[in-house]
Parts: C-alpha cells; structure tokens; sequence
C-alpha cells in the first residue's frame, strides 16, 4: 500500500510541471529604490553608527564632523571645519545618487556662538541659492572639534 502511495505521489509530481518563480521588476532593483533602506558610507572602525542611510525617497546622514579620512580635524577654524562637514554630507549623498542640491533640512551643532559668522560665510559657498530649512544649536560636542552637521535630502526615484 505504501508503494502505490509513492507512485502515484511520483506520478503527480511529474505532471505538474513547475515554472520557475519570475522576477518581480522591484526585485531587479536595490531595495531603496523600492521603498526600502540601505546604509550608505563606511563608519571609523570602532564607532557604533552609519554615516548616512536610504530611506525610499529620503537621505539621512549622521551628524559629520570637520575630519579627514584619517579622523583627525582638518584645521582649527570654523571654515575648515564647515567644509570639511559639508564635503562629508556631499560624499555620503553622492552615494545614493543625491547631491547638495537635493538637501532639504540640515542641523547644526556648534560649540561657540562667536563662530556662527565663519559658519555661516563658510556654509553659503555650498548653498548659494535655496538653502535648506536650517537649525544651529549651540552646545559641546562629544569629540573634539568645533562643528557637526547632519543633513536630510529628498530625491525622488
């Protein structure tokens, strides 16, 4: 009886012919680009962050600081340090296909009020004309330096 049951189990199986699962078009493409998320950048070794995600239409980016690829500080004034920043975010952004051009809200986190006029001449050389909505706190930072910033962008796929 068990040998009938597995012939014509064998049989079944040889009359349903299976199709291969077709892929879906959002299949094909990276999960951002559907909807869904993806880091971007490389965190430091031994830091417990993402330097930027993709999220849909959104980028988000940690908050940057005024370093080199080394992780030390480019130089001491606010300027140096505010482009460093921003060539991070821009980098991280590039990545995910997006520019500073799509950036839509940037916070800023600056240790000492007095540096807000560099801060400020320095930022503008990167957004010259529709600047994002903006935020600066003044506070300390966890690290040495004298600025951070984190950006939001919106690019549509």
């Amino acid at each position: 009886m068990a040998a009938t049951r597995k012939k014509k189990a064998a049989a079944k199986k040889k009359s349903v012919a299976r199709k291969p699962a077709a892929k879906s078009r959002a299949s094909a493409r990276p999960a951002a680009a559907r909807g869904g998320k993806r880091v971007l950048g490389s965190p430091r070794p031994g830091w417990p962050y993402s330097p930027g995600w993709q999220a849909g239409d959104y980028i988000f980016t940690a908050g940057q600081l005024g370093m080199n690829a080394e992780g030390k500080l480019v130089g001491p004034t606010i300027e140096e340090q505010t482009r460093a920043c921003v060539r991070r975010i821009e980098a991280i952004l590039k990545e995910a296909g997006a520019s500073l051009s799509d950036v839509v809200k940037v916070t800023t986190f600056i240790t000492d009020r007095a540096n807000v006029p560099g801060y400020n001449l320095a930022y503008g050389e990167f957004f010259k004309s529709n600047p994002p909505a903006r935020s600066t706190v003044v506070c300390d930072l966890v690290v040495d330096g004298l600025i951070e910033i984190e950006a939001i962008a919106y690019k549509p796929r």
